[in-house]
């Protein structure tokens, strides 16, 4: 996943480097911007090759980050990458780095040959005549100079590369700088996940505490009036997405648009303050925002796992070893209690463990919908933004959660279950 997430990242066309400059209000017009580019660029290991090991065609030049300007560098790659051998490719930019500083920038700019042959001609007494004669000579016989067959090259880069130093940054608590406002990830994504937790965790508390009841009980007493109508209730809840619900109750029980009877649940949306607010006073001042939210999630995961729960008691309720506990004299209480429900929950941990991811994605939308300031609005505000050094870590976190969530429920139903054995 790290690998997936690291290399989706690599796939953004925007320069990231250009973006941070600009936002401390540097541009490419300013005589810091190269410095200052290349600092970034180096502290950011760009520099450096993306992986362990590469492979590329024998054409292609692999050191152009580490050995070319920042203006030589899109040029060079263009060419290299048109099948061009080395040597004309160093030649080329060889004579290029000889003119001037202003119109070397521009012809390094271009987009391919016929738009440097034009900027050439254009130029008129900026350079040497003789310098231009060259480069354009050089240009006519490009062709002559095109690979006629290549294989590919395998290349190892050891530790020094990209991935490596991410991974090293990573488990130093350094997830690199928010593309928006240059503030650290980690400290963006901490303050965000505090939101995301209070709402994934109460929605796992309260939506046991009513499902676990409704479940047992319709399990036990199957088909009755109870059970059919409870039954048919929470299948239309959990058949209805979560989103659409949650737009539902917002617009028509947050407002006396429709009646001051429909305003029933307080506004939406979570904002910081300009002051220096800890989140514990934001949660104090702002709980009753969290309501309508929380009992969005809670009712259609509450109608799931109470439908789980439902099944699985009826299934154990119904074999043989409760029929012969029965007949012995036991109370039902205590079949229930010491043999039904034991049982009965292991396959409902299994199926419930798959469950909390999915939470944890529908509590992104809801953070959205309502405006908490989790990090599934946080996601959503840098996908907006193309703030992808935002969002891929996002996107690895929610991954290591799932994972823990899955490894922790085998352990559990291991726990449970007396029959699984580890050796």
């Amino acid at each position: 996943m790290s690998c997936l997430t690291f290399f989706l990242g690599k796939q953004v066309p925007a320069d990231q480097v250009a973006m941070l400059l600009n936002i401390q209000g540097i541009d490419d017009s300013n005589d810091l911007w190269i410095s200052e580019y290349d600092k970034i660029y180096k502290k950011m290991n760009l520099h450096l090759p993306e992986f362990y090991f590469s492979v590329r065609p024998n054409y292609l030049i692999n050191t152009v980050n580490r050995n070319f300007e920042i203006y030589e560098r899109k040029f060079v790659s263009k060419i290299s990458s048109q099948k061009y051998s080395k040597e004309y490719v160093y030649q080329l930019q060889g004579l290029i780095n000889q003119t001037p500083e202003v119109p070397r920038k521009k012809l390094f700019n271009s987009v391919g040959f016929s738009h440097l042959s034009a900027k050439l001609f254009a130029m008129g007494n900026e350079l040497p005549e003789s310098l231009k004669k060259s480069i354009i000579e050089l240009i006519d016989k490009s062709e002559n100079h095109k690979v006629k067959w290549h294989y590919p090259i395998i290349s190892y880069n050891g530790f020094q590369n990209q991935y490596h130093k991410w991974i090293q940054n990573i488990f130093k608590g350094d997830l690199g700088i928010s593309l928006l406002d240059t503030r650290p990830v980690t400290d963006k994504l901490w303050e965000a996940l505090r939101w995301s937790l209070v709402l994934v965790t109460l929605n796992l508390v309260f939506a046991l505490m009513l499902a676990f009841p409704i479940g047992v009980y319709n399990g036990m007493r199957p088909n009755s009036l109870f059970d059919n109508i409870s039954n048919s209730t929470l299948f239309a809840f959990f058949a209805i997405p979560k989103f659409w619900l949650a737009t539902l109750f917002l617009i028509f029980f947050t407002t006396e648009e429709y009646g001051t009877w429909t305003n029933i649940f307080p506004s939406v949306g979570i904002w910081y303050s300009q002051g220096a607010q800890s989140f514990t006073s934001m949660l104090a001042s702002s709980w009753h925002k969290l309501i309508l939210p929380i009992l969005m999630l809670v009712i259609p995961d509450a109608a799931y796992i109470a439908r789980l729960i439902r099944a699985s008691v009826k299934e154990e309720s119904n074999k043989e070893y409760i029929k012969t506990a029965l007949s012995k004299g036991m109370s039902v209480k205590n079949i229930t209690i010491k043999h039904i429900l034991p049982n009965s929950l292991i396959p409902t941990i299994s199926l419930l463990v798959s469950t909390l991811p999915g939470a944890l994605a529908s509590a992104l939308i809801i953070e959205v919908i309502f405006n908490i300031p989790g990090i599934g609005r946080l996601m959503f505000i840098s996908i907006n933004s193309a703030d992808w050094a935002m969002v891929y870590p996002i996107v690895l976190i929610i991954s290591v959660v799932t994972v823990i969530i899955f490894l922790l429920g085998d352990i559990l139903i291991a726990y449970l279950n007396p029959k699984i054995k580890f050796k």
